[in-house]
């Protein structure tokens, strides 16, 4: 079952996450030539759900933000883009931020990914944000 993160529910969504440090990016998916509308980004990841204890605590979350307004993917030279140093949503005029990145400075504004050095090595902006889970495997 999808769940909508929104502005209301998304404390409670990092309560039971945290921010998804030293978790793995399994797959992003883009159907770049296709004819649905709206265009989704899905990405899946391996992480612990901290209302478990450890070790038993894996699980994939999936991600699905639509429509998607942009997408950046860029590869770090010192580090893999599939080890998640941290995750940030965060909501700006109207449109949702999910933010695989190095840093951990939290944003003030979409200008801030514009300006920011280090760089999101994974960015997807969109209309609405939606999660879901299921059992841990690797991809």
């Amino acid at each position: 079952m999808r769940t909508e993160i929104t502005p209301d529910n998304l404390e409670d969504f990092k309560k039971r996450f945290g921010i998804f440090h030293d978790a793995v990016i399994h797959s992003i998916e883009y159907g770049i030539f296709s004819h649905k509308n709206p265009k989704i980004v899905t990405v899946k990841v391996g992480t612990r759900d901290l209302q478990f204890q450890s070790p038993d605590n894996w699980i994939n979350v999936t991600f699905q933000v639509e429509p998607v307004v942009e997408l950046i993917v860029r590869q770090a030279r010192n580090y893999t883009l599939g080890v998640i140093f941290g995750l940030s949503i965060e909501f700006f005029d109207q449109e949702v931020y999910l933010d695989f990145k190095r840093g951990s400075e939290k944003p003030t504004g979409p200008e801030d990914y514009e300006r920011d050095p280090l760089g999101s090595h994974l960015l997807i902006v969109g209309k609405k944000l939606f999660w879901s889970t299921e059992p841990y495997q690797e991809r």
